[in-house]
């Protein structure tokens, strides 16, 4: 299989099952992925690795998303990253407005849909 590009995607997810199946289908589709469980350790992985994309849960354990989302937008270092929330529990137009998030996608998600969305940011 060839790879059709070599962008850089965070994956900020809990849930190991949902974060692995984002990851296997991305990494098919020619993409580098890293994931994180915690909000903490993606603080760490984002100071070493500017990613192209970050996919991002509102759910986590040790922060609410939408803050982690807000604080992504408003520093000056990450601000040009496109940041997609991803979310059972919330509405997507308070998403985009209020966390300032450029794509929400409702979870249980299509994962084509998915891909396709992440397409048009880092194409």
């Amino acid at each position: 299989m060839s790879i059709i590009n070599e962008n850089l995607i965070f994956v900020l997810e809990d849930d190991k099952d949902i974060a692995d199946i984002i990851e296997i289908i991305l990494v098919d589709s020619g993409f580098q992925i890293t994931c994180s469980p915690t909000d903490q350790d993606f603080q760490q992985q984002i100071i070493s690795n500017k990613p192209d994309i970050v996919l991002l849960d509102v759910r986590l354990p040790d922060d609410n998303g939408a803050d982690v989302c807000r604080a992504l937008k408003t520093d000056e270092r990450f601000s040009d990253i496109p940041v997609i929330l991803m979310s059972a529990h919330l509405n997507s137009k308070v998403a985009v407005k209020d966390c300032f998030a450029d794509d929400f996608i409702s979870k249980p998600f299509d994962i084509l849909d998915l891909e396709k969305r992440i397409k048009a940011f880092v194409a």
